[in-house]
């Protein structure tokens, strides 16, 4: 989250061989070198059948791919190496992955290889702790999840929310959590799937909430403001859908042209995923929702409180394409 930057957008292509892992130089595409970790959007573009993914930082050996839905969108992030290196896996050229904005190392730390945490009980919340790889006190974590089944509900919150958010993930979702003083969060899902905290976020910046604030939105598939957050430059959003068939949704700058305008799970009830944006001058971002099925949540922000120059990520627009060459 570099200081003072001004917003980019991007149009270059990035050309990615399928069904294998690629990797990327996050520096040939804006971001600068020795950047913690990257902020993507992936969308499967392919309106009839589900396809293979994967996200990893470029020195990891973790090799973890499954499948997401059919015409279905997230948002995860990930880390880069000390090459500036990341690895993304598409099965086919249906997989669009959209870089968004970076993460500097003052504000975030991703881990090599994913710390796994298992279940002992199915559908029983249970308290982990994140261990602070990069010896850092951990504000809230970066989750990935792999899901045996397509049924298998899931869920991550602060140990004294209230909130109990929880939703289905077609096998591969993302997850951010803010955690407590001893970097523990309270997680739901099944004992058959795997849960990797891939990194975490730190700093006196950011603030996340133990219960998440549900925003006031018009449902209506047209682009209105969400409330000013006073001084902040970045927010975090959860947008939770609560019927099967999928309500698309979209959450950015409103001084941005990006329409990522796509159900978070095509078939799902009760599913949640993670939207960040970069807030405009005033501390605004917009939203687009389908239909009243899905609500809004902040997560948490980050920026000096008062406003002023604070730092803010930089936000692109950064298409990565894949082809077979």
């Amino acid at each position: 989250m570099p200081t003072a930057v001004t917003h980019v957008e991007l149009v270059a292509a990035e050309t990615m061989t399928v069904a294998t892992w690629n990797v990327v130089t996050m520096t040939d595409h804006g971001v600068p070198s020795g950047a913690a970790g990257v902020i993507i959007r992936v969308v499967n573009t392919n309106a009839a059948d589900d396809q293979i993914i994967g996200f990893q930082r470029g020195d990891s050996t973790d090799d973890r791919t499954k499948e997401v839905r059919r015409g279905s969108q997230f948002e995860f992030w990930v880390g880069m190496d000390s090459s500036d290196q990341t690895e993304l896996y598409p099965e086919t050229t249906d997989i669009k992955f959209y870089l968004t904005g970076y993460f500097t190392s003052s504000e975030a730390y991703f881990n090599q290889n994913a710390e796994a945490h298992a279940l002992s009980t199915g559908g029983v919340p249970e308290t982990k702790t994140v261990t602070s790889q990069g010896g850092d006190t951990a504000i809230a974590a970066a989750i990935e999840i792999n899901s045996a089944s397509q049924s298998y509900t899931w869920g991550a919150q602060h140990p004294s929310s209230t909130d109990d958010f929880e939703g289905v993930f077609y096998r591969k979702g993302f997850l951010a959590t803010a955690l407590n003083g001893s970097e523990q969060y309270e997680l739901l899902g099944s004992t058959t799937g795997n849960v990797y905290v891939i990194g975490y976020l730190k700093g006196s910046d950011w603030a996340w909430s133990t219960d998440a604030d549900t925003q006031s939105t018009t449902n209506d598939g047209t682009y209105r403001n969400l409330s000013a957050q006073s001084g902040k430059t970045w927010a975090v959003y959860k947008a939770e859908t609560t019927v099967s068939g999928g309500t698309q949704v979209e959450v950015r700058n409103p001084d941005d042209t990006h329409d990522y305008y796509y159900a978070p799970y095509e078939t799902a009830g009760l599913c949640d995923i993670i939207i960040s944006c970069e807030l405009d001058a005033s501390g605004v971002a917009e939203y687009k929702i389908e239909d009243s099925n899905l609500s809004l949540h902040l997560l948490g922000t980050y920026g000096t409180a008062g406003g002023g120059s604070s730092v803010a990520p930089l936000a692109m627009n950064h298409l990565m394409r894949m082809n077979n060459g």
